[in-house]
């Protein structure tokens, strides 16, 4: 069976603009199923605060300059160091300007 993907915008910000991955058929983006599934679980709330925190601060203030992202092989990841976080949220950094956020899962 095949699945297919479209990217579609997620939010916008004056500095950066975040697009996000959508399955065809699918009620949620992958972004919003990375926070459905850790945002209630009370032990990974503040990790999902933090990443939330940092799209917004990359987005409002900074722009997507390498050094906001951690390297993860073909990818990147948010949030950076520090804090220290046990959720990774999984992006492309395309430029300065645009971010393509994925899933993501426990460090």
């Amino acid at each position: 069976m095949k699945r297919y993907f479209e990217i579609k915008e997620y939010t916008s910000f004056k500095k950066t603009m975040f697009y996000t991955i959508h399955e065809i058929g699918e009620d949620h983006s992958e972004t919003d199923k990375f926070f459905l599934r850790f945002m209630n679980e009370k032990k990974y709330q503040e990790d999902v605060q933090t990443i939330k925190y940092w799209i917004e601060k990359i987005g409002r203030e900074f722009g997507a300059l390498e050094r906001y992202f951690r390297p993860e092989r073909k990818a990147n990841a948010l949030p950076i160091p520090p804090p220290k976080s046990n959720l990774r949220l999984y992006c492309l950094r395309v430029s300065d300007e645009i971010v393509i956020l994925g899933n993501g899962g426990i460090k």
